[in-house]
């Protein structure tokens, strides 16, 4: 009671339309009040974005929100696209824009000589580490089995996490 539902369609971009648009419309009839539809690996364009979101905007009234991932350095113009086809809330995520930020923060620091900033940026580094090992923990044995047992396309089965490459560039974005 007083509470407000969103739903989250984690990787919704790789997922079969028609069924986003059952959640939606059962979503919607079940009360909530907005979807998130998040393009979790950043693979999609501007053009997918903006038939995707459309396609859910002709099969419901929920609000939309576009959440998208820079991976191939088209957040912005997919937000946007979003922003044209009917989303109503939009964010989008810079994580390598950020931590070039710290990085950047940490040279001038050190031209500085100023012993705060290369604390910050170990810890900053560690954390990452933490999370990338903590994420890598799911399985994706056991997500495979159960997309697989409900007879799943191959191009929706989970990729195994590269958790030693990211530990790597973390560890070197850490030290450097």
């Amino acid at each position: 009671a007083g509470l407000e539902v969103c739903i989250g369609g984690e990787d919704a971009s790789r997922a079969d339309p028609d069924f986003l648009c059952r959640i939606v419309e059962t979503a919607q009839r079940a009360g909530a009040r907005r979807f998130r539809f998040a393009d979790t690996l950043g693979i999609l364009e501007p053009f997918g974005v903006h038939e995707k979101i459309g396609l859910l905007r002709a099969h419901c009234d929920l609000e939309i929100e576009m959440h998208a991932h820079d991976d191939l350095g088209l957040a912005t113009a997919n937000t946007l696209a979003a922003a044209r086809a009917g989303a109503t809330h939009l964010s989008f995520v810079y994580a390598l824009l950020a931590l070039s930020a710290l990085q950047a923060g940490y040279f001038v620091a050190a031209w500085r000589e100023s012993p705060v900033m290369p604390w910050l940026l170990a810890a900053v580094g560690v954390l990452m580490i933490l999370i990338v090992v903590a994420l890598s923990r799911i399985s994706m044995r056991m997500v495979n089995a159960a997309l697989d047992a409900r007879g799943a396309d191959a191009d929706y089965l989970a990729r195994p996490p590269r958790r030693n490459l990211a530990t790597f560039a973390i560890g070197l974005f850490t030290v450097v």
